[in-house]
């Protein structure tokens, strides 16, 4: 027999929910440094290759072009290593979302073993809301089950 309270699982259910949201706005400020950094990677590229052209052609002199070469190196160098502690946290923090959500990937596995009370009070999280000529169910799921579901759909799982 499972016992757990209302209270409890939706309590569980909320932090849940919440810790996604901020998972998720953390993930997506995250992602859009990442494209930042990105976007400034290939726009140095796209300066340097154009310093290049302009010595070939002999409009910037030597020592010029040398000095902006080093520039280059070094703000494209400092870039990279930003690129890449931006990965590192974008793995961490997906790895971190799994290891939460994992428990809750298959909420219903216990379903059968639970008694009459908890099956009861899952049930009441899924409101049946239409039943067509064919006898098929249109099931509107609690906003906090529904969540949880479309938060385990978005990560894979």
């Amino acid at each position: 027999m499972l016992r757990c309270s209302c209270s409890t699982s939706a309590k569980t259910a909320a932090l849940l929910v919440s810790g996604s949201f901020a998972a998720n706005n953390r993930e997506t400020s995250g992602l859009y440094e990442q494209r930042s950094l990105r976007k400034q990677i290939k726009q140095q590229a796209f300066f340097i290759s154009k310093t290049r052209k302009l010595f070939i052609e002999g409009k910037i002199q030597f020592e010029d072009f040398i000095n902006l070469k080093r520039d280059y190196k070094a703000i494209s160098n400092d870039m990279e290593d930003e690129l890449e502690k931006v990965d590192i946290k974008l793995t961490r923090l997906n790895e971190r979302l799994r290891r939460v959500i994992k428990p809750f990937h298959n909420i219903f596995r216990g379903f059968g073993k639970m008694d009459v009370y908890h099956k009861k009070h899952l049930i009441d999280l899924v409101t049946p809301i239409a039943i067509d000529t064919d006898g098929r169910l249109t099931l509107k799921p609690h906003n906090a089950i529904a969540k949880i579901l479309s938060s385990t759909k978005t990560l894979n799982l």
